[in-house]
């Protein structure tokens, strides 16, 4: 018996990334988890790797957010700019502790 799982992905840069998971046999989530800044501004990951506590970004650059988003997974409390100058205004993201770990970026 075969279970087929549909999932639909918001660009063919995300469909590709989820190939490679599952070439390496990495168990993967799909922007399984919405987060809001104080504004209440959505910012949705691309994937989860749940084994290895990561969100991944996967985009040729970086969402103006991500920054923001990247100090509240990783639960620091420093702001160390350098995401220039969009980012500078973006509002700080609210990650509950179950959703804490590692941020990465990758392009393809």
């Amino acid at each position: 018996m075969y279970e087929g799982v549909k999932v639909e992905f918001r660009t063919e840069l995300h469909a590709r990334w989820s190939v490679f998971f599952d070439h390496l046999r990495v168990p993967w989530a799909y922007e399984p988890v919405t987060f809001y800044d104080s504004q209440g501004s959505p910012r949705t990951p691309a994937f989860w790797l749940p084994e290895q506590r990561i969100w991944f970004a996967a985009e040729l650059e970086a969402p103006v957010w991500w920054g923001r988003f990247a100090m509240a997974a990783e639960g620091s409390d420093y702001w160390s700019g350098g995401w220039g100058e969009e980012a500078d205004s973006c509002l700080p993201v609210e990650v509950p502790e179950e959703w804490k770990g590692r941020t990465l970026l990758g392009g393809f």
